[in-house]
């Protein structure tokens, strides 16, 4: 599996040529309307897209999948274990779902898999859009592996990305998903944050970093395992990464 960082833009494919990565550039630039952005999409060879965001209490999507594929998908919780989402919310920079899958294995990661693979999508790629606090995300899926696609196109798709989130920002159309929110302080989040962006830190590392000291650190701990209404800062942290809590 390739590294992100070490992704190039050599490789081509036969759609690509046929488009040209100029006329597909262009063709994002000056995208009228999110059905625009999906023809172009579809000609460069993926097959299908979605487009989300999210607020506090809510995920907001704009849908071009296989009809029932996302009812389906979040009506039995699937992006809980699903790979594709954790790395969603951990906020991986543009990746490919092979790589995620690659890489955040557990022990239902196949069964979500297996929820795509039955409307048909082996394969797909995320490209982050919007801007601050309002992030969104450009989904594009395909029924065979988009690994060249994605080399080829990593700087035309972050183009449609940003299309597509100014298109659809406020959009009347967007269906709006309600999802738990939790409410914490600034100085908490600080803390959810630290912890689930660099696990690899010791207690004291991390209390180093946040300039608070170990038993504040604790502290803080225990109120946010009480605001989740959890027993331990540990499970905090895991239903804050299944819900995507102060992720989006």
């Amino acid at each position: 599996m390739a590294d992100r960082k070490s992704l190039n833009s050599n490789a081509v494919s036969a759609p690509l040529v046929a488009l040209g990565s100029g006329s597909a550039l262009s063709a994002f630039a000056n995208a009228d309307s999110p059905a625009s952005i999906v023809r172009t999409v579809k000609a460069v060879g993926f097959k299908w897209a979605f487009w989300q965001s999210w607020e506090p209490e809510a995920v907001l999507t704009w849908d071009a999948m296989p009809d029932g594929f996302l009812e389906h998908y979040y009506g039995i919780q699937a992006d809980r274990f699903c790979p594709v989402a954790v790395a969603i919310r951990r906020r991986w920079q543009n990746f490919t779902f092979s790589e995620a899958r690659g890489t955040l294995t557990g022990p239902y990661a196949n069964d979500a898999t297996r929820v795509w693979e039955a409307f048909g999508v082996k394969d797909g790629t995320v490209i982050f859009g919007g801007r601050g606090q309002n992030v969104s995300a450009l989904i594009l899926t395909s029924d065979k592996s988009v690994d060249s696609l994605f080399m080829q196109y990593r700087a035309e798709l972050s183009i449609a990305a940003v299309r597509m989130d100014e298109l659809l920002r406020g959009h009347p159309g967007l269906t709006r998903t309600a999802r738990d929110f939790i409410n914490l302080s600034d100085k908490q989040m600080e803390v959810l944050r630290i912890q689930i962006d660099h696990p690899e830190l010791s207690f004291q590392e991390q209390a180093k970093l946040l300039d608070i000291s170990p038993r504040m650190l604790e502290k803080r701990h225990q109120q946010i395992a009480k605001r989740f209404g959890v027993s331990s800062f540990t499970a905090a942290v895991a239903k804050a990464v299944a819900d995507g809590v102060g992720l989006g």
